[in-house]
C-alpha cells in the first residue's frame, strides 16, 4: 500500500529530529526546570529576605515572577507555563495564606500572549524546515541528474562509440522493469555486470549486509570471499562513505582497490567491492561514477516502488512530476505549506501553439518550479509553496507574455486551464485525468 510518509523516509536527509516531532515537550526536563526556578526564588527569599521569601511586596516581584514565565512558556509553550504558574501559586498559598487573584490574573494574560507567540513562531520553523527540506531533496535530484548526463554524454558516447548505448538509457530500462516488479536483486545484478563492462572491473562483488549477516548479491570475476577485516573495509564501513587505496594510512596494506556502502532507510546497506581493474581506469571520477549509478539506481527503485500504484492507475503522467506532486503534497499535510498545480489544455489540437506554451512556461517559472508535458494532453505545471494569489499572478505574467510576443490571449489561443490546491494524492488525480480527457466539460477557473 502506497505510504508518503514511508517514501519521504528515505528521500529528505535533513535534520529529522526537528522534522519528525522530535522537539515536543520533554515532560520530566520541563516539570525539572519549573521546580527549580520555583525552587530558587524562595532559596533566594528564605536567604535574603524571610518576611517575603517569593518577593511578592518588593518592587520588582514582576522582574522575577515574569522571568521564568518568560523563559518556560516561549521553550515550551503553554503547558509547561501554566503548571509553572499552578506551582508558584500555590506555593505563594501555602507561605501567605492568601492568593492575590487580580496579579495571577495579570500574569495568567502575559502567559497566554508568550504561549501564542510560542505556537505560531514554532509552526512558522516547522514550514521553514520543510521547505528547506524539500529545497534540499530538489537540489540533490537534479544533482544525479546532471551527473548521469554528464556520464552518458561525456564518457560512453565517445569511449565506447562502437555501443550505441547510454547510462540514461540503460536506466531508463531498468525504471520500466521495476514498475514491471522486478526485484531489486536482480536490478542490481544488471547494474553491476553494466558497470563491469564499461570500467572493466576484473574482480568486484556487491553485497547486502542486514546486521552482521553478509550475502552475496553478485559477483565479478572469480574474487575471493570477503574479508571484513580488511583495513579498506573497516575505514568504509566505519566512515560510511567511499574509500579508496589512497585513504589507507602509509603503514597500512589491503587487498582491494575501493569499497563503496550504499545506506539504506531501514538501517540495512549495501557494500561494492572491487578487488581488480586496470590501472587507467583506477582514477576518482570513475569510482565517483560508480557510487552515483548505484546509489541512483537505490534510490529510483524505492521511490518507483513507492509510486507503482500510481504509476499503473495514471500512466500519463510522468512519474518525476508524480513524484515532486507527492512529496509537495506531503509538504502540505504534515506542515500546512501551500503549493498549487495548473494543468493547461489547447481546445483544438495545434503543435506549434504547445510547444510555444511548454517552452515558455520553461522560461518563466522559477527554479523550483516543476513543469511536464503530457503530449496530446496538456502541460502540467507544479508551482511549490504557491497558494492560489501566486497562481493567479503567475498565470498572468504569462499571459502577458504571449500578448507581447504577438500571439494573443489564452481565450484567443484556445488555451484552457485549470488551478488545483494540493491535496490528497489520488483525489488530485483524478481529478486533473477528468480535466485533461473531457475538456469538452471544462469551465475555466481562471
Amino acid at each position: 500500500m502506497f505510504s508518503i510518509g514511508n517514501l519521504l523516509k528515505s528521500r529528505f536527509k535533513l535534520d529529522r529530529d526537528l522534522l519528525d516531532g522530535k522537539t515536543e515537550i520533554n515532560i520530566k526536563l520541563a516539570l525539572v526546570e519549573v521546580l527549580f526556578f520555583v525552587s530558587f526564588i524562595y532559596l533566594l527569599g528564605f536567604l535574603f529576605n524571610k518576611e517575603d521569601p517569593l518577593f511578592v511586596n518588593s518592587n520588582f516581584s514582576i522582574v522575577i515572577h515574569m522571568l521564568p514565565l518568560v523563559v518556560l512558556t516561549l521553550f515550551y509553550g503553554f503547558l509547561i507555563g501554566s503548571v509553572y504558574m499552578i506551582i508558584f501559586a500555590t506555593a505563594k498559598y501555602l507561605i501567605y495564606g492568601k492568593l492575590d487573584t487580580l496579579y495571577l490574573l495579570y500574569i495568567f494574560l502575559y502567559l497566554l500572549v508568550f504561549s501564542e507567540f510560542h505556537f505560531y513562531w514554532n509552526r512558522r520553523i516547522r514550514s521553514l524546515l520543510g521547505k528547506v527540506e524539500y529545497i534540499g531533496d530538489r537540489l540533490r535530484d537534479v544533482g544525479r541528474a546532471l551527473y548521469l548526463t554528464k556520464l552518458s554524454h561525456d564518457r560512453l558516447e565517445s569511449y565506447h562509440i562502437a555501443k550505441p548505448i547510454s547510462i540514461r538509457g540503460f536506466i531508463e530500462d531498468l525504471r520500466r522493469d521495476m514498475l514491471k516488479g522486478v526485484s531489486l536483486e536482480e536490478l542490481l545484478k544488471r547494474v553491476v555486470q553494466f558497470i563491469g563492462s564499461i570500467y572493466t572491473i576484473e574482480k568486484g562483488e556487491l553485497f547486502k549486509i542486514n546486521g552482521n549477516k553478509l550475502e552475496s548479491v553478485v559477483k565479478l570475476g572469480d574474487m575471493e570471499e570477503l574479508n571484513l577485516k580488511d583495513n579498506l573495509i573497516q575505514i568504509a564501513l566505519k566512515k560510511g562513505e567511499t574509500t579508496y587505496v589512497s585513504d589507507l594510512l602509509p603503514e597500512s596494506t589491503s587487498k582491494y582497490l575501493c569499497a563503496i556502502p550504499l545506506p539504506m532507510e531501514d538501517g540495512d546497506y549495501y557494500l561494492f567491492v572491487i578487488e581488480k581493474m586496470p590501472f587507467f581506469n583506477l582514477n576518482i571520477d570513475n569510482i565517483l561514477s560508480i557510487n552515483a549509478i548505484l546509489d541512483y539506481i537505490l534510490f529510483s527503485y524505492h521511490d518507483t516502488i513507492s509510486l507503482r500504484d500510481f504509476h499503473l492507475r495514471f500512466g500519463w503522467i510522468n512519474s518525476d512530476m508524480l513524484r515532486e506532486i507527492v512529496k509537495c503534497a506531503y509538504l502540505k499535510e504534515k506542515y500546512n505549506i501551500d503549493s498549487s498545480v495548473v494543468v493547461f489544455k489547447l481546445k483544438k489540437w495545434d503543435k506549434s501553439i504547445y510547444y510555444l506554451l511548454f517552452y515558455l512556461l520553461l522560461d518563466t517559472v522559477r527554479g523550483l518550479d516543476f513543469v511536464d508535458k503530457c503530449e496530446n494532453l496538456g502541460i502540467i505545471v507544479l508551482l511549490p509553496f504557491t497558494n492560489q494569489a501566486g497562481v493567479y499572478s503567475f498565470l498572468g505574467r504569462l499571459e502577458d507574455v504571449l500578448q507581447s510576443l504577438g500571439s494573443g490571449s489564452f481565450g484567443q489561443l484556445g488555451i484552457h486551464h485549470r488551478i488545483y490546491e494540493l491535496k490528497e494524492v489520488k483525489t488530485l488525480l483524478m481529478e486533473m485525468e477528468e480535466f485533461m480527457f473531457n475538456l469538452a466539460n471544462v469551465v475555466d477557473r481562471a
